[in-house]
Parts: structure tokens; C-alpha cells; sequence
């Protein structure tokens, strides 16, 4: 049988804009080329980012503090289906996902379990001369069986 010769590999890759952002010495922080973020300083934490205000790839990668994996589901599994979802969130001033949704997804099976997953993640708290930002992310959650 596939699914007992199988073995699942769950990937979380990160994705994401077009704004460049480089880490700096702090553990906890990253902080972000301010040009790129004009209004950001000004807003508060309860204010969601402006759409423009995304970070890339590598800078989300670099800001993972927990990773969280999504369940597959079992309905999927027994399937043998996979596919990949796209997950938009907000990164709150604090590092804590405060806000998580499809962007884009290959199978609405996998949704619920994108988005529970990303809502678990934890980040470095994004900031600009030193005051904490929030900013948007997009995260791939990959769905694949793996044959041993």
C-alpha cells in the first residue's frame, strides 16, 4: 500500500515580497531598511500594515523563532494528495502572528491546516531605528508524501 510505504515531509518555506531587510546584531530583532517602511514607525500595534510593507524570503526565514508544522490531513493522506498553500500574515510588533489567510492554494484540503500551523509560528520582532514594526509575510506551507 502507498500510504504505508510512505512517509510524510511537511516543509514550511518562506515567501514573500520585494523589500530588502538585513538582520542586525540583536537576537530578538531585525531590523528593517526604513525607507521601505515610510509610515510604519507612526503606527500602532492593534494597526495592520499597508500591503507594501512585506519582507522577503531569506529576512522571514532569518526571522523564524518557532516553527510550527502543519497536520496533514488524513483525508489527503489516504488520497495521496499534495499540494502547496500560500498563507498571508501579519507579523505583529511583538514577533506573534496576529492575523493569517489564504493568499493561494492548490487544494482546499490543506487550508485549515496552513492556517492553524502559521498561526502557531513565533518571529524575531521586526523593527526600524529601533522601534518596533509589524509587517506582512507569505508563507508556502508544503504538502508531500515522501516514499521511504
Amino acid at each position: 500500500m502507498l500510504l504505508m510505504k510512505s512517509r510524510v515531509l511537511l516543509v514550511a518555506v518562506m515567501l514573500a515580497s520585494t523589500v530588502h531587510v538585513g538582520c542586525n546584531n540583536s537576537m530578538f530583532r531585525t531590523e528593517v531598511d526604513c525607507s521601505s517602511f515610510p509610515k510604519a514607525a507612526q503606527r500602532d500595534e492593534f494597526t495592520p500594515p499597508e500591503e507594501s510593507e512585506a519582507i522577503d524570503t531569506p529576512t522571514a526565514e532569518k526571522m523564524l523563532v518557532r516553527k510550527s508544522y502543519p497536520k496533514y490531513p488524513e483525508l489527503a493522506l489516504r488520497a495521496g494528495l499534495e499540494g502547496t498553500v500560500w498563507v498571508k500574515l501579519w507579523i505583529g510588533q511583538d514577533g506573534i502572528v496576529k492575523q493569517a489567510f489564504i493568499w493561494k492554494s492548490d487544494a482546499e484540503i490543506f487550508n485549515d491546516a496552513s492556517l492553524d500551523a502559521a498561526r502557531r509560528l513565533l518571529f524575531k520582532r521586526p523593527s526600524c531605528k529601533g522601534k518596533a514594526i509589524s509587517v506582512w509575510a507569505t508563507i508556502p506551507m508544503k504538502f508531500k508524501l515522501m516514499e521511504r
